[in-house]
């Protein structure tokens, strides 16, 4: 979570930078937003385990993963879809606007994962 934060706070360093960074910006924003992608994994790899792991039957076991799935895809990997496109679409565009969209969708992507990420280190 740590890496997150300092991650976080370079984007926003780099955002106020001149145009001449932009890329930088970009790359930042980028490497950020896998950091997040993996620790998160990492977190819906031992939630799904956890669901099996309690599950009383695997028909249980089933629903149960597929109501987390549906949860998850329109929460957190909609989120990462969000700020990967903004990333993409920053990297094509050469304007203050969509670099500003992204630094939000970044942003709002860490702030989404910020509870799902705390439950990887409280364990």
């Amino acid at each position: 979570m740590k890496a997150l934060v300092l991650s976080l706070t370079m984007l926003v360093a780099l955002a106020a930078c001149t145009h001449d960074s932009r890329q930088d910006t970009i790359h930042a924003a980028l490497v950020t937003v896998d950091m997040a992608r993996d620790e998160f994994a990492l977190v819906d790899d031992a939630a799904q385990q956890r669901i099996v792991t309690v599950s009383t039957s695997v028909e249980e076991a089933r629903v149960r993963l597929a109501d987390y799935r549906t949860q998850r895809d329109k929460g957190p990997a909609a989120d990462l879809t969000v700020a990967y496109r903004a990333i993409a679409v920053a990297a094509a565009a050469n304007d203050a606007r969509t670099l500003s969209d992204m630094s939000v969708s970044v942003t709002a992507l860490l702030v989404a994962l910020k509870p799902y990420i705390a439950q990887l280190g409280a364990k």
